[in-house]
């Protein structure tokens, strides 16, 4: 396969993956990382994810920044945070594919039975944001999947689309931010990084604008549904990924 053609293909699969993420909030890594591996290698991916991610995290912020509950997001990021070595020390004693498979079995589960409209009930917020957050933070240090977790909880809580789109991006900006330091300082961030993003920054701009949109046009229940799904999805895939 050529370079032009390569290049097309990325760029396309890019554009759809930030549209999802600017329409629904999450979702962009779920559709490159399985896709644009079979074209190119993870050491240029991977920090590129990371890159893409900001920029589109950012610009969904601003687009539902008045949403955005400080105090709920503080509480995620701090836990998060305790939680990383409790999973990087996971990491160590425990098989990473095995964790990966009971992780999406669990995401699997959980939201088929949230898209059946069972709903967990939790009365101690601060309580429940700590514990998402925690949980968020165990798997990011062990499985570098923070996300589901955090999304999940906020679909429970009954977020409308605009807390739910400002409140996880928020999240993700600053675990982002954090990465992408801890990525520079390793000489992860190369020409090869700099110059695939570069290429693909424009399609990945037009694709969330679009994302947001679309956002703006669909009602609540089909925002519900379409988080539900790609959570089932995400289930699915990590599952079947940690087998291969």
């Amino acid at each position: 396969m050529t370079n032009l053609a390569i290049f097309l293909i990325s760029s396309l699969i890019i554009f759809f993956a930030s549209a999802v993420q600017g329409a629904v909030g999450f979702g962009f890594v779920l559709i490159v990382a399985p896709l644009l591996t079979i074209f190119l290698p993870l050491k240029i991916l991977v920090p590129s994810f990371i890159l893409f991610g900001l920029v589109v995290n950012t610009m969904i912020i601003f687009s539902v920044r008045q949403h955005i509950v400080l105090k709920e997001i503080w509480v995620l990021i701090v836990m998060g945070i305790l939680g990383i070595p409790i999973g990087v020390y996971g990491l160590n004693k425990l098989d990473p594919e095995i964790l990966k498979f009971l992780i999406g079995i669990i995401i699997l589960i959980t939201s088929l039975a949230m898209y059946k409209g069972y709903k967990l009930s939790l009365k101690n917020k601060t309580l429940s944001f700590s514990i998402a957050g925690f949980i968020s933070g165990v798997l990011n240090g062990s499985i570098s999947m923070s996300g589901p977790p955090i999304v999940l909880f906020l679909a429970n809580e009954g977020y409308d689309k605009n807390k739910f789109r400002a409140n996880t991006n928020a999240y993700f900006i600053i675990t982002n931010v954090i990465t992408i330091i801890t990525l520079a300082l390793s000489g992860y961030i190369t020409s090869d990084v700099i110059k695939f993003t570069g290429s693909n920054l424009i399609i990945l701009i037009l694709g969330t604008i679009a994302g947001i949109y679309i956002s703006k046009k669909i009602n609540e229940q089909t925002f519900k549904k379409a988080i539900l799904i790609l959570l089932i999805t995400t289930g699915i895939i990590t599952s079947i990924n940690a087998l291969l």
